[in-house]
């Protein structure tokens, strides 16, 4: 009988237990304190990201001469704004107009033989082709005495601007030993001044009498009066010899950039001594080829030999005028000088670069992505422009690339990106303006929307609660695109379905699940979402 009594009240309980959990799980109507009731709709949601930037140049141009020489005249200064072809700079153009002179004048003789060739030749011709051989003998005979006057005087000169060195070497050397000497004789010549100065002294404290302390203070004054003395003669002995050593160290320096100034100028004027005897030469050679032919019967090997002397004295002369138009330093473009490296009299070299253009209208916007944004972005996306300092409201540019590697600030990673600008767009900035760029990451159009304030998140998923017209319902739905007021529904929803948005702006605690979805999970905040998930519904 107890074992049926005890039976009893354990169903008794446990009937209790789950009409109280029914009650308690039940769907409960919605009341107008805590809900207020939306429809689902369609239509078209983008989400954008917004950046600042800063516009910089894209590119600089280094411009150089084409051949090695003398600076002779500048044309350009910092600041100074540059047509395309405008001259920058003009290199010493005496060699190669001389050069180019008689490569002239060897293409007119190569044409004049071919000529001779194939047409007869005058006794006059014949004359003065003689002439020319003679000529041109004589042109090499002068070349190379001229050669060996100009090595006399080089190595002359350079001999003598090394013996200058070694003459100035010598005196700073002399100077040197000059100040150790001073420095030793006046360190001996004070010590012994200030040794006076301590037997005075030491003569005056041993004085017994009224007279032999009176003949102590003298030798004592004069003791230290001739220690001042000698002091000062020191300071100006020691002062004489520093300057003698300066003085010494400056002749060297001169004498060694005489020195340097010399070896450029014979090296300058040995290559051109060198020019001239191989001009002589070829002009020689083109005569004897010339007068050969006089007596040799004219072949079509012959011919085409002379055709190809032409062809070969053609090409030099237009290698030489292409030297002269790159001693010609002219602007490949527009733009702003941003550097002068070279003054007149340098000596540059053929790539040295003389002049940089800054081109203003290439330009560039760089920005910094977040970390967290990166994954949004990808070279080709567009992003609209704007600045407090530009009205234009229509500049696009255009996400270039994003480099790979990170910087990090205060324990922010971030990466950045390059947007270019087409040249109408770069024509209303300026390099160091601030700008601020939007890119959409993300549209779709014709999308079931919601308030984003309508979803409920547990765990990795998400709920809205529909309203069937008696109870709200919590169900799982699919989200898209999430932007700053709507969210897109993917699936779980159609359009004009009823959903309750929360009066109460009282969050779910996280150990609270949604009625009919297990009371999985924990609430938390929507990514991108800085206020949180809004509460959950409560029985």
């Amino acid at each position: 009988m107890k074992r049926w009594k005890l039976i009893l009240i354990v169903v008794l309980v446990l009937g209790l237990i789950g009409g109280g959990l029914y009650w308690y799980l039940r769907p409960q109507a919605t009341t107008e304190s805590n809900y207020t009731l939306v429809k689902a709709t369609v239509g078209d949601i983008r989400k954008e990201l917004s950046l600042s930037g800063s516009v910089s140049l894209k590119e600089s141009i280094n411009v150089s001469p084409g051949v090695a020489g003398k600076v002779a005249a500048v044309n350009a200064s910092v600041g100074d704004t540059v047509k395309p072809g405008q001259e920058l700079l003009i290199l010493d153009l005496s060699d190669l107009d001389t050069q180019i002179a008689d490569a002239q004048l060897s293409l007119e003789s190569a044409q004049l033989r071919l000529q001779q060739l194939q047409e007869p030749l005058s006794s006059l011709e014949l004359e003065s082709m003689q002439m020319a051989l003679d000529r041109a003998q004589a042109d090499i005979d002068s070349a190379k005495v001229n050669q060996t006057r100009v090595t006399e005087t080089c190595s002359m000169s350079e001999s003598m601007a090394q013996d200058a060195v070694i003459t100035a070497q010598s005196s700073l050397e002399d100077a040197q030993a000059n100040l150790e000497m001073v420095q030793k004789v006046t360190a001996q010549s004070l010590a012994s001044a200030k040794s006076d100065v301590e037997r005075a002294q030491l003569d005056l404290d041993n004085a017994t009498s009224d007279n032999t302390k009176k003949s102590a203070e003298l030798s004592l004054d004069q003791a230290k009066s001739k220690l001042e003395t000698q002091k000062l003669s020191n300071e100006q002995q020691l002062t004489s010899a520093g300057n003698q050593v300066e003085s010494a160290k400056k002749s060297i320096e001169k004498a060694q950039q005489s020195l340097r100034q010399q070896q450029l100028s014979n090296q300058s004027s040995l290559e051109n001594a060198k020019s001239q005897i191989e001009s002589a030469q070829y002009a020689l050679r083109t005569a004897q080829i010339q007068n050969d032919l006089n007596t040799q019967t004219i072949a079509t090997t012959d011919l085409r030999l002379q055709q190809i002397s032409v062809e070969q004295a053609q090409s030099k002369l237009e290698q030489l005028q292409e030297q002269r138009t790159s001693a010609v330093v002219v602007a490949p473009s527009a733009g702003t000088v941003s550097a002068v490296n070279a003054q007149v009299g340098d000596t540059v070299g053929a790539n040295a670069i003389v002049v940089t253009l800054a081109n203003t209208q290439a330009l560039q916007i760089e920005a910094s992505i977040p970390e967290v944004n990166l994954n949004q972005i990808h070279p080709g996306m567009t992003a609209k422009v704007t600045s407090d300092s530009i009205t234009a409201t229509s500049i696009v540019a255009t996400l270039a690339v994003v480099n790979p590697l990170p910087t990090e600030n205060q324990g922010v990673v971030s990466y950045t990106a390059r947007f270019t600008l087409d040249g109408k767009a770069a024509q209303q900035l300026k390099p160091g303006m601030s700008v601020d760029l939007t890119l959409v990451v993300a549209e779709s159009a014709n999308a079931v929307l919601v308030p984003r304030s309508a979803l409920q998140s547990i765990g990795s998923r998400y709920a809205v609660l529909v309203w069937d017209g008696k109870v709200f319902t919590p169900k799982p739905v699919e989200i898209g695109i999430l932007n700053d007021s709507m969210a897109e529904i993917k699936s779980g929803l159609k359009e004009n379905d009823q959903i309750g948005l929360t009066l109460d702006t009282t969050a779910v605690s996280s150990n609270t699940g949604l009625p009919g979805m297990g009371g999985m999970g924990d609430i938390i905040e929507i990514p991108g979402d800085r206020g949180g998930p809004p509460g959950g519904f409560r029985p």
